[in-house]
């Protein structure tokens, strides 16, 4: 297959993954402002998407983080990963395995 159309499929070099990711907050956890701070910090500051959300009656984040190319994904899944770590409002996270987010 040609270049252009690899790229216009968005298969070989043009994939793009990411990563399914659920966060549990600690029960006094301020959503809100810990919502804001990822997406500030772990999300755009890293120059990745998020897509997903919240519910503000209960402190838990849902949804799936774009990672960019093959090239990128094990450091940016690493970046998010730490950050998450080393949050204080974090209870408990998921990761899951990098996949190709056209097939999502």
């Amino acid at each position: 297959m040609k270049r252009r159309l690899r790229k216009k499929r968005l298969v070989g070099e043009f994939r793009q993954f990411g990563i399914h990711l659920d966060v549990h907050l600690r029960g006094d956890a301020d959503v809100d402002s810990f919502f804001d701070e990822f997406l500030e910090e772990a999300v755009e500051g890293n120059g990745l998407q998020f897509g997903g959300g919240f519910q503000s009656d209960r402190p838990v984040i849902a949804g799936f983080v774009e990672l960019g190319g093959i090239d990128n994904v094990a450091a940016n899944r690493s970046k998010v990963h730490r950050w998450l770590e080393l949050h204080v409002a974090v209870e408990t996270f998921s990761c899951g395995e990098p996949v190709d987010a056209n097939k999502v």
